[in-house]
């Protein structure tokens, strides 16, 4: 029978534009709350903005919008809202959701304010907008600074009333895969990933005030959120192992605030951007050399210079020990050869991670390392889901001889195993392969088999070719199987 995985799910781009969102359906009342229950505690917070605004209109520390203030000298921003009452073993998604979020069943708290707003209040108490996990460009990692969230519950369940009762989010959570409440590392603010308005052409929202599931908040690393969580997170690796913490429910329709206060309160930032020239020298992998370089842009400041791989940990260890993410942008010398790259790209591999640095997107024109990174069961061709085309580059006489690969698949009835018909086409020049590759653009994945010894700088023209139709490449050395 003809397998139907799709290739993609296995596949990592190599360039891509950040990608758009769609628009969720019409905003509904969420699906837990009766229609007047909701409308009066939607007054009830009017009502409290209302009142803050008359307090506050000729000081200018305060920020006030619907649902949520903010301190800027008490670098403080306040959330009010509603909790969902979940149980103690409906599984949770979402930290906050807005109020037309409909997800309320797999939410902590309902948050009657808008998410632009509470953007806006985060850059009011000095933090920056970040920048949302987005696996087309490819951005893995949340980036931004990050806060600690509490939630706080009122005497006589009045949010006029003093706090009687204060917990961190992560203590409202119970993670089944280890027994016990998540760490308390805080939620890293991405800021609002603004999309087209889809009442409006000619302007953009926030994405989680209009956006599917309109999540303030998540447990996985969902792009339209604007907090999200300090790691690495599948939303299919997270849903159902983290629950509601048996010990500390919050009451259906529980009026709730939620304060939210930057990790650092000395002004210092978390996310510190590097950049990382990889080069080697004539010989194998051992001559590997690294430089380092903090800052951004013009203020850049070296820190290591022609250092090897000890240097290197060194000056990441230093920073992760002293609170840092490093967000590290990497660009490979063009002289390296395919498998230098390649060993570079193993131990940039090793030391990436939530306790290690953290790899910015290519830049334009660059190489992702994971692209260097292929998944060896797909050498083997009879064991690939798809059949994408592959590019051979070979060097004859010292300069590069390339050739396009295309595989068919015949299926005989009842067969388990295809028949794979290979045609290779000789390609004189990268333009050449943009006009072959337009031809059969799905699935948009090019396998390149390279000689070890080619260059990235001999490479790079075909890459570029590709990349309009194949922005998903995987980079081998040797030959197919």
């Amino acid at each position: 029978m003809k397998r139907c995985t799709l290739w993609l799910a296995a596949a990592l781009p190599l360039f891509s534009p950040a990608p758009g969102l769609t628009a969720a359906a019409t905003p509904s009342l969420e699906p837990g709350a009766a229609a007047p229950a909701y409308a009066a505690f939607q007054e009830r917070v009017a009502g409290l903005t209302a009142r803050a605004l008359a307090a506050h209109k000729d000081d200018s520390n305060w920020f006030v919008r619907p649902g949520v203030f903010a301190s800027a000298t008490g670098h403080t921003a306040w959330v009010y809202g509603r909790a969902t009452g979940l149980r103690p073993s409906d599984p949770v998604e979402f930290t906050l959701i807005t109020t037309n979020s409909g997800h309320d069943y797999e939410a902590l708290v309902t948050a009657f304010a808008g998410a632009a707003d509470l953007a806006a209040a985060m850059r009011f108490i000095g933090l920056p907008d970040g920048q949302p996990v987005n696996r087309e460009q490819p951005r893995f990692w949340p980036k931004g600074e990050r806060v600690r969230m509490t939630i706080e519950r009122f005497e006589g369940d009045d949010f006029t009333g003093r706090v009687a009762r204060a917990d961190t989010v992560e203590s409202l959570l119970f993670d089944t895969r280890g027994s016990r409440t998540p760490p308390a590392q805080g939620w890293v603010y991405t800021g609002p990933n603004r999309i087209p308005d889809p009442a409006a052409a000619d302007r953009t929202v926030c994405a989680a005030d209009v956006a599917g599931p309109q999540a303030i908040g998540a447990l996985y690393n969902e792009s339209a959120a604007i907090f999200d969580v300090p790691r690495q997170a599948l939303q299919g690796e997270v849903y159902g192992a983290i629950l509601p913490n048996p010990d500390a429910l919050l009451a259906p329709g529980a009026c709730l605030r939620v304060r939210i206060e930057p990790e650092y309160t000395d002004g210092r930032r978390r996310v510190h951007n590097l950049a990382l020239t990889v080069a080697a020298a004539a010989g194998g992998p051992e001559t590997l050399s690294f430089k380092l370089q903090a800052g951004d842009r013009g203020d850049a400041m070296t820190v290591v210079t022609n250092g090897g791989r000890k240097a290197i940990l060194a000056a990441f260890g230093r920073l992760t020990e002293a609170g840092y993410d490093p967000f590290v942008s990497v660009a490979f010398d063009a002289a390296m050869s395919v498998s230098n790259a390649q060993a570079a790209a193993v131990f940039l591999d090793s030391i990436e991670g939530e306790h290690g640095i953290r790899v910015e997107p290519p830049a334009p024109g660059e190489l992702f390392y994971r692209a260097l990174l292929p998944p060896e069961r797909f050498r083997r061709r009879a064991d690939r889901p798809q059949q994408p085309r592959e590019l051979q580059v070979r060097l004859k006489d010292g300069r590069l001889d390339a050739s396009l690969v295309t595989i068919d698949e015949h299926w005989a009835e009842g067969a388990v195993q295809a028949e794979l018909t290979v045609t290779t086409v000789p390609v004189k020049e990268p333009s050449g392969l943009s006009k072959m590759l337009a031809t059969a653009p799905q699935p948009p994945v090019l396998l390149v088999f390279a000689d070890p010894a080619v260059t990235l700088q001999q490479l790079r023209p075909y890459l570029s070719a590709a990349r309009p139709t194949h922005p998903t490449v995987h980079v081998y050395t040797g030959a197919p199987k």
